[in-house]
């Protein structure tokens, strides 16, 4: 069963304007009216009126419907034949990533805009294995939202995190700090929380790998060498100050 175009009277195959004939969007402006594919919208020579029941069949909708929009193009209400713009749904202030919902398809994707992070990180960002979504992975209390790639997580606490963003102050909610210790390609992250905690644990981990005579050149609790580690003020584990070539240890280990 055919649906006629009601601005040319073009006919239409009605399984064909649902399934392939059609962009999806197409297919909606055609059913309000605005023309369709054949004439974009734009009244032949002839102007075009139905003369009979089937000039307004509608497949297996009603054909009130073609009707109406047949009155909606006479009197000058049926949109204009021009492809929307894609919904975006959200946008990950982390590498620039939208999730998209496309006007040719109608199906959920991604779609990276020009000059993102993500459209720098083409070869590296992994957002094309991903399943897109209608919400993003995290949302954060000021409103801003990252994808699955850019999401992250504190090693300790298991805070929502995200490396990518950019931050005014170190305490903003979502920073992530690289994990001492941690692998350089692929590191660990942690909150402001528990960054000095990460620190400390790092610290301990190297002092206790020292041979002795290497213990008494580094600070065991910041690592930093004798020559520059004069009067180092650490707020808790263990540290010393040099006062000429003797070491004096502010704390047992």
């Amino acid at each position: 069963m055919d649906i006629k175009c009601v601005v040319c009277g073009e006919p239409w195959d009605a399984y064909c304007v649902r399934h392939g004939d059609m962009l999806h969007w197409e297919a909606k402006l055609f059913r309000q009216g605005a023309g369709c594919p054949s004439c974009k919208g734009e009244a032949p020579i002839e102007a075009w009126h139905p003369t009979r029941i089937s000039d307004v069949e509608n497949g297996d909708g009603d054909e009130h419907e073609r009707i109406a929009a047949y009155e909606r193009y006479q009197s000058g209400l049926a949109p204009a034949w021009k492809r929307p713009d894609d919904v975006v749904l959200w946008t990950c202030d982390g590498c620039g990533v939208q999730s998209i919902v496309n006007a040719d398809n109608g199906e959920l994707g991604y779609y990276v805009p020009f000059k993102s992070k993500a459209d720098d990180w083409y070869v590296s960002h992994n957002f094309r294995d991903v399943e897109p979504s209608q919400e993003p992975a995290h949302k954060f209390t000021d409103g801003r939202c990252v994808c699955s790639c850019c999401l992250v997580y504190c090693d300790i606490c298991g805070k929502h995190l995200c490396d990518k963003m950019s931050h005014d102050d170190a305490y903003d909610e979502g920073v992530a700090f690289r994990k001492p210790g941690s692998d350089y390609y692929e590191p660990d992250h942690v909150c402001v929380d528990c960054l000095l905690q990460a620190e400390y644990d790092y610290a301990r981990e190297c002092w206790r790998s020292m041979r002795v005579e290497e213990r008494r050149d580094v600070c065991s609790q910041c690592g930093v060498p004798r020559s520059k580690g004069r009067n180092v003020q650490i707020p808790q584990g263990v540290h010393w100050e040099v006062s000429g070539e003797d070491v004096h240890w502010l704390k047992d280990y």
